[in-house]
């Protein structure tokens, strides 16, 4: 093919990029609020809601990738509601496997800006045995419950957060919740209740305001592991953990 036709090939990728790069603006705006400037290296760019070059999914309403946050790297990803109502996809929970499980090897804390309505219903699901495998790929949950005492894991609740969603946040170290985002657990997510409630059950760490609130809050608790991970080294372990533990 010609590239007078419209339809070389190399064009089709820069233009599918620019598409991708020009969608999920909120999402994109929230990791540039907490990453280090021009730090974000982003996966799965063109990872879009089809295999097509002209899909109009972009990044299929997950932007991910590894950052800096103050000089440390971290594992970041944000869902976007604007695509698909931000629901998990066959497509995009591969996608976050994939960044938990760089998370891991490298032992290196993760912070996922969450919201959306849980598993995507056109989505076809698979036979039994594995019937939670687009409401949450059983990969993503084992991944979070392998970082738990491992490396933090931080969960932003930006919107309604519900289903997959929400079993993503409750299994991160620390929920972190905006005024007006919502939690619901059941497959239509008819009970989602105000994050204030969430907050008083328990589900909701830290209750904020706001995005910039949260990204100060965010900072804020990584900055302990940042911190105590650097400062303490193997030869001294033994002398300060006494210190860092209390007798009772």
């Amino acid at each position: 093919m010609s590239e007078a036709s419209g339809t070389d090939p190399r064009q089709q990728i820069i233009d599918a990029r620019k598409r991708s790069l020009a969608g999920c603006s909120n999402a994109r705006n929230a990791i540039d609020l907490l990453a280090d400037a021009n730090s974000f290296t982003e996966y799965g760019l063109l990872a879009g809601h089809t295999t097509a070059v002209e899909d109009d999914g972009p990044s299929d309403g997950v932007v991910g990738g590894v950052c800096n946050i103050d000089g440390q790297p971290v594992v970041i990803a944000a869902h976007d509601r604007s695509v698909e109502d931000g629901t998990h996809s066959e497509r995009n929970m591969r996608k976050l496997a994939k960044l938990i499980t760089i998370a891991v090897t490298n032992r290196w804390p993760v912070v996922l800006f969450i919201e959306g309505d849980g598993s995507r219903p056109t989505d076809p699901r698979p036979v039994p045995p594995i019937v939670n495998y687009t409401r949450a790929r059983w990969d993503v949950l084992e991944g979070l419950t392998e970082m738990s005492g491992w490396a933090p894991t931080v969960a932003v609740a930006v919107g309604a957060t519900c289903d997959s969603h929400a079993a993503m946040a409750f299994l991160c170290d620390i929920v972190i919740a905006t005024r007006d985002a919502e939690f619901g657990s059941n497959i239509d997510s008819s009970d989602a209740q105000p994050s204030d409630i969430a907050a008083a059950r328990g589900d909701v760490d830290v209750l904020v305001d706001d995005i910039h609130e949260a990204i100060t809050t965010t900072r804020q608790f990584l900055s302990y592991w940042h911190y105590y991970s650097s400062d303490f080294s193997a030869s001294d372990s033994a002398s300060t953990s006494s210190q860092i533990v209390p007798d009772n």
